[in-house]
């Protein structure tokens, strides 16, 4: 059965530490794909505690989508679409 697609705040959502680097190329394609008709593709995320704001928090790590949620950061979205594991 699959996960619904869920918004989840940008500020809960974080890279792993052992994410593939980042293409700042391919993240400044995205941005202009984002622009045009958003992110299409959900990220895939999986829960996480981290840091938020400088506390404790219930998060999410992202498991697949480390380049889209560059974009979304560079853009300054608020939210963005997550399919959490």
């Amino acid at each position: 059965m699959l996960s619904p697609i869920v918004e989840l705040p940008v500020s809960h959502v974080f890279r792993r530490a052992d994410a593939r680097k980042i293409d700042r190329a391919a993240v400044k394609s995205l941005m202009a794909s984002i622009k045009e008709v958003g992110i299409i593709n959900p990220l895939r995320v999986r829960p996480a505690k981290k840091n938020v704001n400088g506390a404790p928090a219930d998060a999410y790590e992202v498991t697949a989508g480390a380049h889209r949620l560059d974009a979304a950061l560079h853009l300054g979205l608020p939210v963005v679409p997550c399919i959490r594991a």
